[in-house]
């Protein structure tokens, strides 16, 4: 009702996420509306088989509560916007127009818990164990100076400073050196 009353066209209102993706393909609305759990298959499970079938329109869920499992669920399925069920009304219809619109729109707190998720699965960089002399060669590749100037400058030849960067280059992971800067 809040959406038709903003003068939006509410195309299929269903009980569950296996009649909301029958909907979705029947009516062929702009933007889907899920609740997260819903009875048969959740808003979770249901915007993960949307994606699968390569449907990319808007998706908006709406949720009580997200759990961390959910989130990242969400997240890997590409979900619009999350919003928690006690946003205001204004929120709501504005959130199903920026959608509409192609804009995203997240709650803060749970963008700010899949940033915390996202660090705590994030591999640890492990810090290089480079030389006294590769680190002294990285710090003049920082400086951007090539390979000739940094033999140059260290009295080295090309020669050996290009094999130092190699091994920089690959004890550090970095595909270039614009990645060492």
């Amino acid at each position: 009702m809040l959406l038709t009353r903003s003068g939006m066209e509410v195309v299929a209102s269903v009980g569950d996420g296996a009649q909301a993706l029958d909907a979705a393909q029947r009516t062929d609305p702009d933007v889907i509306v899920l609740d997260v759990r819903m009875p048969d298959l959740s808003g979770v499970d249901a915007l993960a088989q949307l994606r699968q079938r390569g449907d990319r329109r808007g998706v908006v869920v709406l949720a009580t509560e997200v759990d961390d499992q959910e989130l990242l669920a969400l997240l890997r399925s590409q979900v619009d916007a999350v919003l928690f069920k006690t946003c205001a009304d204004a929120e709501l219809v504005a959130t199903v127009r920026s959608v509409a619109e192609g804009k995203s729109i997240f709650e803060r707190s749970l963008l700010h818990r899949a940033r915390e998720l996202a660090n705590e699965h994030a591999p640890v960089p492990r810090k290089p164990d480079l030389s006294r002399r590769e680190r002294e060669i990285l710090e003049l590749i920082r400086q951007g100076l090539k390979n000739e100037e940094i033999a140059e400058r260290l009295g080295i030849k090309v020669g050996s400073a290009k094999i130092h960067v190699h091994n920089i280059l690959t004890k550090t992971g970095a595909k270039s050196r614009r990645d060492l800067q």
